[in-house]
């Protein structure tokens, strides 16, 4: 594993495939689904099988990706902080609340982030239509937004 420089890293940005996250269901045994930015973790956590998440999740290796590679270290302790109750009983559960976690994220880091060299009224002209949804709770993330909404600090 990579380990994080002194640099600050743009935890939105895409990493090289070799640094990217890997699946495995166990060592050695890759299941074929890998991610190289946070959007893209986001989407594997939705299908991978709930094997990889167990093993990943167990061995701590989300947060360590999250940290090291990504460079964000509140992501990797919001992960720290979802608990597993029981091993393959609360794998759906535990999926739910890592893509929950990771897209709430991903909103944060986009709006602090804002569009490149626009003022106020130019950012309004040039927001993201499904981001701007998501924000206002229109999209299939609504209880996420409900949930979270007050910290990225939409209504």
């Amino acid at each position: 594993m990579v380990k994080s420089s002194n640099k600050i890293k743009d935890p939105l940005r895409v990493v090289p495939h070799a640094q990217g996250f890997h699946f495995y269901t166990a060592v050695g045994d890759y299941c074929g689904v890998s991610a190289c930015s946070l959007e893209e973790f986001a989407n594997a956590l939705q299908y991978v099988c709930s094997e990889a998440i167990v093993f990943h999740f167990e061995r701590g290796d989300f947060q360590n990706w999250i940290r090291d590679v990504i460079g964000d270290a509140e992501l990797a302790q919001s992960i720290d902080d979802i608990k597993m109750c029981e091993r393959h009983l609360a794998a759906d559960s535990c999926r739910k609340e890592l893509v929950d976690a990771v897209r709430v994220r991903i909103l944060q880091l986009e709006v602090q982030k804002g569009p490149p060299f626009f003022g106020e009224r130019e950012r309004k002209k040039h927001v993201n239509p499904v981001r701007a949804n998501r924000l206002q709770g229109v999209s299939k993330t609504k209880p996420v937004i409900e949930k979270y909404g007050p910290i990225l600090g939409a209504t």
